[in-house]
């Protein structure tokens, strides 16, 4: 008896750019903004600014869940895929996210609710070699998310 091949389905991957939603499972996924420094500035006399020998890539990052129930959402969702294969998981740094902590928000453990939407910011530390132009932010819709969007950072 011959065996079946079972082919794994692979989700499909949505397309958007800087300012474009993709949307997938109901959950619509927005990079309102790209901002790269070697210094994130805390703001704060008694908070240390955060520095790098690379680059620090902030994106500003709209979620709208359309969903009937609410969605968490976190960072680690979130991917940098540069032109060559070269992944970059988002930072967590406690200086980095102390650096950040002046409420600009960054999507850890975040609820959002049915009909809501939620902005926040991705940090990333990169080599300052990459080019972002060519590169896509990565995500999904949960930690084992088959669906997955994105997103042209040009």
């Amino acid at each position: 008896m011959g065996r079946k091949k079972i082919k794994k389905k692979e989700g499909k991957v949505k397309k958007a750019g800087v300012g474009e939603t993709a949307t997938v499972s109901n959950v619509g996924f927005t990079v309102d903004n790209v901002k790269t420094t070697g210094e994130i500035d805390s703001g704060n006399e008694f908070v240390e600014n955060a520095t790098t020998s690379g680059e620090f890539v902030i994106l500003d990052v709209t979620v709208k869940n359309d969903q009937k129930e609410p969605l968490t959402i976190d960072s680690s969702y979130f991917k940098i895929k540069s032109a060559d294969g070269t992944t970059y998981e988002p930072i967590t740094d406690g200086q980095v996210m102390m650096a950040m902590s002046d409420s600009r928000g960054d999507f850890f453990l975040t609820q959002i609710n049915p009909g809501l939407s939620k902005s926040g910011k991705v940090v990333f530390e990169v080599s300052k070699d990459l080019k972002l132009k060519d590169s896509v932010l990565h995500s999904q819709t949960g930690f084992f998310g088959t669906e997955s969007i994105e997103i042209s950072l040009k």
